[in-house]
């Protein structure tokens, strides 16, 4: 974890581009007669922090962390700024957000942005400050909790859940380069003996993609079969439950996806498998259509996929 500002955390590959801070204290001028005026220090001035952002599709999905940053500032809350050194920095609030897409994908969904984040420093009721973050009695340390199950001591919740996001994330790349390849080769090759001869190599791409997506219908199949029950939910932290829970629900929707994704492209794998000369032409158009099918299929499942990454940082708190 490079920071994590309230519950935002920020990893090292989605971090600040730049980091600025300013502060100062403010004077009052006290007019003399025929001389110059006296100054009398008042107080010290809030700070300020300016920070540069870039969100890309690579490492995070940058729609669902603009939204996290969006909401952030419209609760109106506070939230603690802590280094992952373990520096604390202070109370800030979110003042200003701004976002600039760099590249979107021809669908309108965002691949790269760039953002800066304005946060002021809270200082609440001088007679009452903040206190830094710590964990209370009420939600006691994860590692702690963990002593009393050890079921849930070993990796294999972490190891599923890294399958499932791990399987589409893949896929959803590869689904998108085989579009862009299809489209590549029909712009570029004309003789029906040279569509044939490439329509092998789109064949082990179709292969590829079928493995990871079957990676992650596994991967959610075993989830299931794991002894997970509400009860033991029930004894975790709120903010390990709520989260577990949250990704537990959104686990069959994307395993029907995986599953319906699969099926257009094995039809799509069947295709290149049997492609001749005489209907090379009809068998990319094809094929076309049933990789963009399951590019629309995918896509809706990208914000719960995106969750699964972030569920082992929630398991920490």
């Amino acid at each position: 974890m490079y920071a994590v500002l309230g519950d935002i955390e920020f990893k090292v590959v989605a971090c600040w581009d730049n980091f600025e801070s300013s502060t100062g204290v403010d004077y009052a001028s006290h007019a003399r007669i025929e001389g110059k005026p006296g100054v009398q220090f008042i107080g010290d001035k809030l700070e300020k922090i300016t920070l540069q952002f870039s969100f890309h599709s690579q490492f995070c999905q940058p729609a669902t962390e603009m939204n996290r940053l969006r909401s952030a500032m419209t609760a109106h809350q506070a939230m603690a700024l802590v280094f992952g050194n373990g520096e604390y920095r202070g109370w800030f609030v979110i003042t200003d957000l701004t976002a600039t897409h760099k590249h979107t994908d021809p669908y309108g969904n965002v691949i790269a942005q760039s953002g800066n984040l304005t946060l002021q420093e809270y200082t609440g009721d001088p007679k009452n400050p903040l206190l830094p973050p710590a964990i209370t009695t009420q939600e006691p340390n994860i590692d702690e909790m963990l002593d009393d199950f050890p079921n849930l001591n070993d990796s294999w919740f972490d190891d599923l859940m890294s399958m499932v996001e791990e399987g589409m994330r893949e896929a959803k790349e590869m689904l998108d380069d085989i579009a862009d390849a299809i489209d590549d080769i029909k712009k570029t090759i004309n003789k029906v003996k040279e569509l044939v001869k490439e329509a092998k190599a789109l064949k082990e791409k179709c292969s590829k993609i079928i493995a990871s997506l079957k990676k992650s219908i596994d991967g959610i199949e075993a989830l299931f079969q794991q002894p997970l029950d509400w009860q033991t939910l029930a004894a975790l932290p709120k903010a390990l439950a709520a989260k577990v829970q949250e990704l537990m629900k959104s686990l069959p929707g994307i395993r029907q996806c995986a599953s319906d994704a699969t099926t257009l492209i094995k039809h799509a794998e069947s295709l290149f498998e049997t492609i001749t000369d005489s209907v090379a032409g009809e068998t990319y158009d094809s094929a076309t259509s049933l990789v963009n099918q399951a590019r629309s299929t995918v896509r809706p499942t990208s914000p719960a996929v995106s969750q699964l990454a972030a569920a082992d940082i929630t398991r920490s708190l």
